[in-house]
């Protein structure tokens, strides 16, 4: 075994073994979308120390990276001791300024998404929030998105699965409140596929057709029978879901945003690797859901990254190039945000022709494009800027991905307008919901088609609604009621079983 120092942190390895592989095992949060098969590039790290040499795929990867040091994790094969800096926290805290102290009756709600976990602390007799913090879902490290960790445990990891989002969650909750023993509840919620693995139950029904959860209950357990150190009395209670790919989140979320309450016509929209979709209208719920895919959360894009420091979040193309870096540091990468604005502003500029082809520099010019624009035009990608790492591009490749997450996500809005009876000019609200939501620019989400074309004062950001929906359940027994009666209300469309959602999907990938 040799000592393998990152950051403050010292973990051992075995001579021979791949790095990947050794820090997941000790604990240590790594994007890695690709499962470790070194397709994505996103597991990138600086490494100090015994190792072999980089191979062709990996200078291919790497590119002007290997200058730097850097390595991609999963073709990194130890060979002795080793320091490695990871490139980008997967954790940011936003920890209590308040002292808190032993007689503290403390709660924790906690959203655990498929690529985060977002947790709130919360003191009970009061109901207000001491701290927020968030983390990596360390599963990331298994698979970007739902599909790839269902295809996991189906290959025997659903243990690794298990073990890895619990003790995310454990951590999560040492971030938020120093130590766990004064916590006596702990409210979660989360798609399907996350309330599975969470419990240990078997994931064989949501992986297969007809996609069926093995139950849609809700389920309360005490925290000790889950390996929780909690308060001694603490209970764990996860909200009940709907379908297959429609989970616990959602329901949080109509909670929050209350879209089950009223007459007006409302549309949420939450966006993620796996987008849900609820339209209230005419005395009915009705809910879809659609695999949008990691693209617009940054995954499987050639230069993309999660929204964290060093994510470009923001782009404008009216004098040059202008973007907006999380943090206020250069460039590492650009999140989904800041491809939905790259990539609208490309469509106004006519960068980017409807069917989602990238002009070369000659045609562009051609058709009267901006020379200090064309420049940066290149064989097959836009080049928005050069970071400390390299160049950060869009490729036509990428532009095909996230067309068809919008695609998807599209398709779903028109399928729920059709079977509520109603047209999109009828809509009083598009609420959009998420993390993903809270920064994506309106404006850009009209122009590149993501959602059905309303005025733009009728969208509006409900932030991460399934997080405030866990709070409300979280301090208050008539909230997690309600929660429970809009699972049962919720009517559940399946878009594969549906014959206009191919022909649908097709035009969603469209740029009008």
């Amino acid at each position: 075994m040799v000592t393998i120092q990152v950051g403050k942190k010292k973990i051992q390895g075995a001579r021979g073994s791949n790095l990947r592989e050794t820090l997941l095992a000790a604990g240590v949060p790594l994007d890695s979308p690709c499962g470790g098969r070194g397709s994505c590039g996103k597991c990138k790290v600086r490494v100090l120390g015994e190792v072999d040499p980089p191979s062709i795929a990996e200078r291919e990867l790497l590119d002007s990276g290997l200058k730097l040091g850097l390595r991609l994790a999963c073709r990194v094969t130890i060979r002795g001791p080793l320091a490695v800096e990871l490139l980008s926290s997967a954790e940011e805290s936003a920890p209590s300024e308040e002292v808190i102290s032993r007689d503290m009756q403390l709660g924790a709600a906690v959203d655990i998404g498929t690529t985060t976990l977002a947790g709130y602390l919360v003191d009970l007799p009061s109901g207000s929030v001491l701290a927020t913090a968030s983390r990596l879902n360390p599963q990331a490290s298994y698979g970007a998105d739902v599909i790839s960790r269902l295809a996991y445990a189906q290959e025997g990891g659903s243990q690794d699965l298990t073990e890895a989002v619990r003790r995310g969650v454990a951590d999560l909750l040492v971030d938020l409140a120093g130590s766990l023993g004064q916590i006596r509840k702990l409210v979660l919620v989360g798609n399907s596929a996350m309330h599975h693995l969470w419990w240990g139950i078997e994931t064989s029904s949501l992986a297969q057709a007809p996609y069926r959860p093995a139950s849609t209950q809700p389920i309360s357990e005490p925290a000790s029978t889950l390996g929780l150190s909690l308060h001694p009395e603490a209970q764990v209670y996860f909200l009940p879901l709907v379908a297959g790919f429609v989970g616990a989140d959602t329901v949080a979320a109509l909670l929050a945003t209350g879209l089950d309450e009223g007459h007006a016509r409302r549309l949420l929209v939450d966006i993620g690797t796996n987008g849900e979709m609820v339209l209230a209208a005419n005395g009915k719920l009705l809910t879809c859901a659609a695999a949008a895919g990691p693209a617009l959360e940054g995954a499987e894009i050639s230069c993309g990254m999660r929204g964290i420091q060093g994510a470009i979040e923001a782009v404008n193309l009216d004098d040059g190039i202008n973007y907006k870096v999380i943090g206020d540091v250069e460039p590492l990468g650009i999140c989904g945000s800041g491809l939905v604005d790259l990539l609208s502003e490309l469509l106004r500029v006519g960068a980017v022709d409807h069917t989602g082809r990238l002009l070369g520099q000659a045609e562009f010019l051609a058709q009267g494009g901006a020379a200090k624009l064309a420049s940066n035009l290149l064989e097959d990608g836009f080049q928005v800027a050069v970071g400390p790492q390299g160049p950060i591009v869009l490729t036509g490749r990428d532009v095909r991905k996230l067309q068809l997450a919008k695609g998807a996500i599209r398709a779903g809005c028109e399928i729920l307008l059709s079977a509520g009876g109603i047209a999109y000019q009828e809509l009083d609200e598009i609420i959009l919901a998420g993390a993903f939501g809270s920064y994506l620019s309106p404006k850009s989400a009209l122009r590149v088609g993501l959602l059905p074309p309303v005025e733009l004062e009728r969208i509006k950001s409900a932030g991460n609604a399934a997080g405030e929906g866990g709070k409300l359940v979280l301090v208050g027994d008539q909230q997690k009621k309600r929660a429970e009666e809009i699972a049962r209300k919720l009517e559940y469309i399946e878009l594969a079983g549906r014959g206009d959602f191919q022909e649908r999907f097709m035009e969603g990938m469209l740029f009008d």
